[in-house]
């Protein structure tokens, strides 16, 4: 996975694209889960292009967040299991904080995860940021956390940070159906390819 210049409705962003090797080199994969769900979400009438520079700044504001906040699940993770998802024997040292906001978020996600962990037992592999890969269509992503247990069950996990109005029980409706299709063509690719 690599970040690539490419311009888009005219301006230029950093895109990040997976690469496979070939015989002549690596090659730029052709799809990308992530725009597998965008399609989605555009064909549903959820269009980046249809929103207000406010509306479109409050995104971008959110997947800063969001991208933080896996930053805090990568390093709970890495804490707890070592990089082919063991358990270790004892939990590495936390971070230090300067921000009590941010520790209390850092409890809050550590609690969730311990729990997890406790849910699938010491035996389970947690692999987390596993980028996969399916040659048939030439289809990648990556996948926050997959959960391993003893008899070979794969659990799919998939971090979202994002607002929930206090009246909502859950996430949009649109919203869920964009992680639907995520998860969706996940399992489709770790079942096909990996098993």
């Amino acid at each position: 996975k690599v970040n690539k210049k490419v311009t888009e409705n005219g301006k230029e962003i950093d895109k990040q694209v997976y690469m496979r090797a070939t015989p002549e080199g690596s090659k730029e994969v052709t799809v990308r889960v992530t725009d597998i769900v965008r399609k989605k979400s555009k064909d549903a009438g959820f269009d980046e292009e249809n929103l207000t520079t406010e509306e479109r700044n409050y995104n971008a504001f959110k997947r800063d967040v969001g991208i933080d906040k896996h930053q805090v699940f990568q390093d709970i993770h890495g804490r707890f299991f070592d990089d082919n998802g063991v358990r270790r024997e004892a939990p590495l040292s936390r971070p230090d904080f300067t921000n009590k906001e941010d520790e209390e978020i850092y409890d809050k996600l550590e609690t969730y995860f311990v729990e997890l962990m406790d849910k699938f037992g010491k035996d389970a592999i947690f692999l987390a940021e596993k980028m996969i890969y399916d040659p048939k269509t030439d289809t990648a992503g990556t996948v926050d956390l997959v959960i391993i247990e003893a008899d070979g069950t794969a659990n799919i996990y998939d971090w979202k940070f994002g607002t929930v109005s206090k009246d909502a029980e859950d996430i949009a409706w649109y919203k869920q159906d964009a992680y639907n299709v995520q998860l969706g063509a996940y399992k489709t690719i770790l079942s096909d390819v990996y098993g």
